[in-house]
């Protein structure tokens, strides 16, 4: 595996322990209690981010298949990317970003909403696996709010994405105790 893919794949991994830390932090049947009138709820939270993360892994395996098929070459790069993403400020709560997918309905328990997401990560490492060795940074897609983002920056933002939801389900934890 390339070492920036490895790189890239240590960080959202520490993402998602961070995400189910923040998840096991609230008792799991308060899970589907919102905080408050227009507020989401940890299963909302859950369902959002499956939601969200297999929509970018079918980005990634779409564009993938569409740069391979064009012609992309192998990386040659092997340096460290994580910081020059600025992955952080993603992560800043008191920066409002407001989602453009339909608000969560799914009602999941709390064991379907964590299988959903072990499912949606399978379905991104797939994606992922089939750009290992290529020059992913030379290849972009649109994001709906930040502009035109490389694969590699589309990976690095499926974990700070779930820092920044993991920040949130903490602060319903502390609304609903």
């Amino acid at each position: 595996m390339h070492s920036r893919i490895k790189e890239l794949i240590s960080y959202i991994d520490e993402r998602r322990r961070d995400l189910r830390a923040a998840a096991d932090s609230v008792p799991r049947d308060r899970w589907s209690v919102a905080p408050g009138e227009s507020r989401w709820s940890v299963d909302d939270v859950l369902e959002h981010l499956f939601v969200v993360e297999k929509r970018i892994a079918g980005v990634l395996e779409r564009t993938i298949a569409d740069a391979r098929q064009n012609g992309l070459g192998p990386e040659t790069d092997d340096s460290s990317q994580i910081e020059a993403m600025r992955l952080n400020r993603y992560l800043d709560r008191n920066t409002k970003i407001v989602s453009r997918t339909p608000l969560p309905h799914a009602g999941l328990s709390p064991d379907a909403a964590l299988e959903a997401l072990d499912q949606s990560r399978a379905a991104l490492m797939s994606a992922i696996q089939s750009g290992d060795g290529l020059a992913l940074g030379t290849v972009s897609a649109p994001h709906p709010a930040f502009g035109l983002l490389t694969l590699y920056e589309w990976i690095g933002f499926v974990g700070a994405h779930e820092g920044r939801h993991a920040a949130q389900i903490r602060e319903i934890g502390k609304a609903l105790a």
